[in-house]
């Protein structure tokens, strides 16, 4: 069971790295929470936790429109 959990925050660590790394790399990428879902193929489950890590790391934010733009990180 710790394996399964371990493995578990392993890929959630890795998605949130890789999500940093194309806001990193496209300075100006800029989209809806739909858009983004199907960009990093997270289901709409998911979506909202990891959302709000991503918004407290400082590796994106949301506009006053409810883009996802990059952070301050």
């Amino acid at each position: 069971m710790v394996a399964i959990e371990r493995r578990v925050v392993h890929q959630r660590e890795q998605l949130i790295l890789r999500i940093a790394e194309e806001y990193r790399q496209m300075a100006g990428l800029s989209l809806t929470q739909a858009q983004a879902r199907r960009l990093f193929q997270v289901d709409a489950e998911r979506f909202p936790r990891l959302l709000h890590e991503l918004v407290e790391r400082g590796i994106i934010r949301l506009t006053p429109d409810g883009l996802l733009v990059r952070g301050t990180e």
